[in-house]
């Protein structure tokens, strides 16, 4: 938590708010808190909450789809 991530496709960063799996689909998910409002929900999906961030700029991700910054 609070280690620095950048999406592999996009470039973009971040910090992590949650590791760990959810209901999006099998294996553990990394919740970044993007440092700019480009994400799509405030840490949580439907009534499942995950990490606290402004609404726009938390992402949950594959592992894969991330590296350290």
């Amino acid at each position: 938590i609070g280690d620095r991530l950048e999406i592999l496709s996009s470039r973009q960063a971040g910090a992590v708010g949650f590791v760990g799996p959810t209901h999006l689909g099998s294996g553990d998910w990394v919740g970044l808190v993007m440092d700019d409002r480009c994400g799509k929900h405030d840490g949580s999906i439907g009534d499942r909450r995950y990490f606290n961030c402004k609404d726009g700029f938390g992402l949950l991700l594959k592992l894969s789809q991330v590296r350290r910054q």
